[in-house]
């Protein structure tokens, strides 16, 4: 499932695809892109980075919500995201427990039950005694890789009423993100590669020569606009504002995310210009699965509030 873990290699993989000479393969990788490519295409690192923004905790709560519409796309950030759980502003505490939480309900409850060491020490970690529990992911923690079942129990015991027993989930969990069982926002690859500019590549294959790889496009960057357009819009807002104390950290995460590969996808009145006559056209065009497909895109648009 791509879209629970960062996978820069397979992106680049699947942007290069989108050239392929087999129409039905680029289709494939449009498609690809649209589902699991939302982090790379907002620059979800820099998102990640801009939760500890010291100077301005509207741009930490941008970014949060920004990294919520990634759905299992923020995986990489959940330890970042359990910290501002904690964080001394309540707005954005809440904010962070609201993230978590809907990661929570997309994940599922994992397979941890079906490994027994693990399932062993999810029993420790589910016990009335909150010792037990301190103990059982204090345990899961040390497994290390072959603890990545139980992520979802883990997850959900960081918000554990004991303290103790709360820090242990959370040590275990940042224990298996350093072990890179959370994914990762590194899209860049080894030194001197090319970036991943997923709006960049979905763009030019709005102009492919076969319909239904243009159509998959086009289904891909309304996603894609769909995820970035709250971010995007309140950071242009606050951009906007002369007064505002604000101005230069919403510039700066801006910059960033430009600098990160998003630029196209900051663009937003550029890629409806260029994707909605593609989506209406089909819609007026065809009948069957191929126009709901463009009519959902269309409906993805509009619950944006970008229709």
């Amino acid at each position: 499932d791509l879209r629970s873990f960062g996978a820069p290699a397979s992106l680049k993989l699947q942007t290069a695809l989108l050239e392929n000479e087999d129409w039905r393969v680029r289709c494939a990788a449009a498609w690809a892109l649209g589902t699991a490519g939302g982090a790379a295409a907002l620059g979800a690192r820099r998102l990640a980075e801009a939760l500890f923004d010291q100077g301005d905790p509207q741009i930490q709560l941008v970014a949060l919500e920004a990294l919520g519409n990634l759905g299992l796309g923020a995986a990489p950030a959940l330890p970042s995201i359990i910290k501002k759980m904690f964080d001394d502003d309540e707005t954005v505490r809440e904010a962070a427990r609201v993230v978590h939480a809907r990661f929570l309900v997309l994940r599922g409850k994992g397979y941890g039950a079906e490994v027994p060491e693990v399932a062993r020490l999810l029993r420790k970690l589910a016990n009335e005694d909150p010792w037990h529990r301190k103990l059982g992911a204090q345990g899961l923690r040390d497994l290390g890789l072959a603890a990545g079942p139980a992520l979802p129990q883990l997850l959900k015991s960081v918000m554990d009423d004991d303290f103790d027993a709360s820090v242990a989930a959370t040590e275990a969990v940042e224990r298996l993100s350093e072990l890179s069982v959370l994914g990762s926002y590194d899209w860049r690859g080894p030194e001197g590669s090319d970036d991943v500019d997923i709006g960049k590549a979905l763009l030019a294959a709005l102009k492919d020569d076969h319909w239904a790889v243009v159509l998959h496009a086009a289904e891909a960057l309304a996603k894609l606009a769909a995820a970035a357009a709250p971010a995007v819009l309140k950071l242009t807002d606050r951009l906007e504002v002369e007064d505002s104390p604000f101005r230069l950290s919403a510039r700066s995460l801006l910059n960033s995310l430009r600098r990160e590969g998003a630029g196209n996808m900051l663009e937003l009145g550029e890629v409806l210009d260029a994707i909605i006559p593609v989506l209406v056209g089909k819609v007026a065009e065809l009948e069957g699965p191929v126009c709901e497909m463009a009519l959902g895109a269309l409906e993805t648009l509009c619950r944006a509030g970008l229709l």
